[in-house]
């Protein structure tokens, strides 16, 4: 799969998306593909330069095949100064949870796209401290984000 979508790229000179469909009842119209990940996302949240964001929140009311349900928006202004303050704020290593003592109150999936290459997933689970959960960091609200507020205006804006 990836050996295919780099040799099709190096041929081409730019990065070709992947010819993997997606899977059949994946888990959200935000998957970032069988690839996701991008150079720097060790070192920052969301690397510089994204161009277009997807957001997709999961909602409780699930499918009658008991598949979760989405409400989706997209951002496509201001989302390099979005993703630069999300990646501002206090980033540890990723162990993959976080701690949520009056529990999860909302769950969103965020897919920042570039001109070029592979997108960056990033998991916002809002009451979770920290909140954003990358592929490899684990990044607290920077001051003066309103995460809860700004995902669902993105959200609701479609």
């Amino acid at each position: 799969m990836a050996g295919e979508q780099v040799e099709r790229s190096l041929a081409s000179g730019a990065w070709a998306p992947s010819t993997v469909p997606p899977k059949i009842g994946g888990p959200s119209p935000c998957d970032a593909g069988p690839q996701p990940g991008r150079y720097g996302q060790d070192v920052v949240l969301v690397p510089p330069a994204p161009v277009e964001l997807q957001v997709c929140q999961e909602i409780d009311v699930r499918s009658p095949d008991g598949r979760l349900r989405y409400r989706t928006g997209t951002l496509r202004t201001g989302v390099a100064e979005f993703a630069a303050k999300l990646s501002s704020g206090r980033t540890r290593s990723s162990s993959g949870g976080c701690r949520a003592p009056g529990g999860v109150t909302a769950s969103y999936q965020l897919v920042f796209r570039y001109a070029e290459g592979p997108p960056v997933g990033v998991r916002a689970l809002i009451g979770c401290d920290p909140p954003l959960l990358g592929a490899t960091l684990m990044a607290s609200e920077a001051p003066g984000t309103n995460l809860a507020a700004r995902l669902a205006a993105i959200v609701a804006a479609g």
